[in-house]
């Protein structure tokens, strides 16, 4: 019998394939679909996950009835919703065994298989988001989504440029104008932002459309004041986030030793540059915290053995 785990993105997916007999994991694939339901909606993103499972399986030879176990760790998911398991069991019968989680649980999962205790999964990409894993249980913690203004992500980074440019605009200051028209270039927007564009985009369901400019503004960090000072506040949410971790650990379930953190998404190299780790570090420093850079089949890995009692060779 096989284990099927999914991790689901934004802008793609990626399946695992467990041998649950050899305990081995036989085969990795990713595909250019998402499986975000924030992106595309609720049932094209289920969908979406069964055409890649469905492919996956077939391109190994497996039929889908030898699977006795589906791990989802996905964006916005949740093993109490009844609909995502009624859909799915609609698609197939056999997804009845489907567990679908938050996007913590993968590596969460996969990392406590490597006898990793004291867990906190801290993602920092398009979105935000927390859960700390301890004696058997998880608490989420920090941002639930950008709709309740999470910070210490791309969405959030961009957003708070906005802001800046807006209220600079409103006290008649040009100073980031160059700033503001290459954004605007860049979302196809009109450079007028008095004009709908810029609310149409903010309040069209274009998360993933706005976190992209973050790329350009880290990369013009050092030509703009606006930009290098946006980073370093997020750089401040992120390890605001640690120190409620730590928060956690320490003065709510009164553990010792290192707590390990789990670095997921892209938005984490932003602490590439020195000056913007500093801020940071500035807050962090005196934790007794491990960084993990998530390995690159941990989150769906993980999903798949979620909830068993496995441990890969």
């Amino acid at each position: 019998m096989y284990a099927v785990g999914l991790e689901g993105g934004g802008s793609t997916t990626k399946i695992a394939i467990i041998d649950l007999q050899q305990r081995k994991l036989l085969k990795t694939y990713q595909y250019s679909l998402s499986s975000n339901r924030y992106a595309v909606g609720l049932q094209s993103a289920l969908n979406n996950m069964h055409r890649c499972i469905s492919d996956a399986l077939t391109a190994y030879n497996i039929d889908i009835q030898h699977v006795s176990s589906f791990g989802f760790t996905v964006s916005g998911f949740n093993a109490q919703d009844p609909q995502i398991l009624n859909f799915m069991t609609q698609l197939n019968p056999a997804y009845a065994s489907m567990r679908a989680t938050h996007d913590t649980d993968g590596p969460a999962s996969y990392y406590h298989s490597q006898n990793v205790n004291n867990i906190s999964v801290l993602i920092a990409g398009t979105g935000s988001g927390c859960k700390t894993f301890f004696n058997g249980k998880q608490k989420m913690l920090s941002a639930f989504g950008h709709e309740l203004n999470e910070d210490g992500c791309a969405y959030s980074c961009v957003r708070r440029f906005v802001n800046r440019v807006l209220k600079a605009k409103d006290l008649e200051n040009d100073e980031f104008d160059g700033e503001w028209r290459s954004f605007a270039k860049f979302m196809e927007i009109e450079e007028d932002y008095r004009s709908g564009t810029l609310l149409d985009l903010f309040y069209g369901g274009k998360k993933l459309q706005i976190a992209g400019f973050a790329q350009y503004i880290f990369e013009h960090r050092h030509e703009s004041k606006i930009f290098m000072e946006t980073l370093k506040t997020e750089a401040k949410c992120i390890a605001d986030v640690v120190s409620m971790i730590e928060n956690q650990f320490r003065n709510v379930q009164k553990l010792t030793g290192t707590v390990n953190i789990v670095k997921v998404g892209s938005f984490w190299k932003i602490l590439e540059d020195e000056e913007i780790k500093q801020e940071f570090l500035n807050i962090v420093k005196d934790y007794d915290i491990k960084l993990i850079d998530c390995e690159e089949d941990a989150a769906v890995v993980g999903a798949a053995i979620d909830g068993l009692d496995i441990v890969l060779v």
